[in-house]
């Protein structure tokens, strides 16, 4: 198994999919159907980006899973001192790879790329109707900080 930092946006695309048919299911109003090739060219551009990096990880030469994570920084104002975090936007394994520990070893390896950089806060989101990520987050020692909320107006 290993795992490490790609600037392969079409693999990151192909595995992809399952979170973005994840999210089209859950909401359609507001997520678009899997597209491979507009995927891969919005992963194009964030690649370059410093901020950004694309993590997967591979058993022999299969890749199982990723992460798309960025990192951030906040400065001081007003109403906050000045801090940074690490943000996962998306993270994965494939379904029929699940439950053999691939995920908890892409979370210890993007905690390493956190303490690396003095960065003491990893944060992600995930939909509250997703009752596996749900569970597995908070397996994996996340506590939920703040709730996000809406309404719809008509």
């Amino acid at each position: 198994m290993i795992i490490k930092e790609t600037k392969d946006a079409a693999l990151i695309a192909s595995l992809n999919k399952h979170v973005q048919d994840v999210h089209s299911e859950m909401n359609p109003v507001h997520f678009k159907p899997f597209k491979e090739n507009e995927i891969r060219t919005f992963f194009e551009s964030l690649i370059e980006k410093p901020a950004h990096k694309m993590i997967v990880i591979e058993v022999g030469e299969e890749p199982v899973g990723y992460a798309w994570i960025e990192f951030r920084h906040f400065p001081e104002n007003a109403f906050k001192y000045a801090y940074d975090k690490l943000m996962i936007h998306q993270i994965s394994i494939n379904s029929e790879k699940r439950s053999r520990g691939y995920g908890t070893q892409l979370l210890d390896y993007i905690d390493d790329l956190a303490k690396e950089r003095g960065i003491t806060t990893v944060e992600l989101d995930y939909w509250s109707d997703n009752l596996k990520a749900k569970r597995f987050y908070e397996k994996s020692g996340f506590i939920i900080q703040r709730e996000f909320v809406y309404r719809e107006v008509n």
